[in-house]
């Protein structure tokens, strides 16, 4: 996905352009133009990391204990955040959101539960195929200027091309080349919704301190 973003943004892919489209482009051309689509987009985003953050809670067996107080101090930062707004601007908003789905990525990746590692495959192609293709729906119809590919694009791209190409050589599992790649994904997914939200309660960020707080109480009861 990211290589073909790369692709549209040096042929000059711009939202403007006026060449021949097959007809089902065309008809979702027509969807695109209504003021709805990029809620819609924004919305099918927070529905997406609010599911799979909440499926998580309950998926993980075991919160592990340097785990444990991790995810207490997130869902508290998090908590404030929401709370008082710009007046704890000191605590990013989107700094505790990627380090909450980094953290729940990777639990829920060594440590599931019995009965989710026989569906998890399903789940994550059924969540991050909505995902990925809200994110390049969104970047190639609905932003107003042309897709620019920042540095940090590149690097992810570079990243992705060496874990995909050389996993053996070093050294990734399985499992680690999976947690990399769902990782990326949902940190492009929050960065979109971050970027067109209009408030900062909405379903991606309660989905995500609720999961924070269940996995948090999980580990509190022990």
């Amino acid at each position: 996905m990211f290589a073909t973003l790369l692709i549209a943004e040096r042929s000059g892919w711009q939202k403007s352009s006026e060449r021949l489209l097959f007809p089902a482009v065309k008809a979702f051309g027509v969807i695109r133009k209504q003021p709805q689509f990029l809620q819609a987009l924004t919305g099918l985003m927070m529905a997406g990391i609010a599911l799979y953050s909440l499926v998580v809670a309950f998926a993980v067996k075991q919160v592990p204990l340097q785990f444990g107080y991790i995810l207490i101090i997130l869902a508290a930062l998090l908590l404030a955040r929401l709370l008082a707004g710009f007046r704890l601007w000191f605590l990013f908003l989107r700094l505790t959101l990627f380090l909450s789905m980094a953290a729940l990525v990777y639990l829920v990746n060594l440590y599931p539960q019995d009965w989710f590692g026989e569906i998890s495959r399903l789940f994550d192609y059924a969540v991050f195929a909505v995902l990925i293709l809200t994110i390049a729906a969104g970047m190639r119809f609905a932003e107003n200027s042309r897709f620019d590919v920042s540095p940090l694009d590149f690097l992810v791209i570079l990243m992705l091309l060496v874990v995909g190409i050389f996993p053996q050589q070093i050294g990734l599992s399985e499992t680690l080349l999976r947690l990399i790649i769902e990782f990326v994904v949902l940190f492009y997914a929050v960065e979109w919704v971050l970027k067109h939200m209009r408030s900062r309660w909405n379903l991606m960020t309660l989905g995500v301190l609720a999961s924070l707080v269940i996995l948090s109480g999980r580990f509190l009861v022990g």
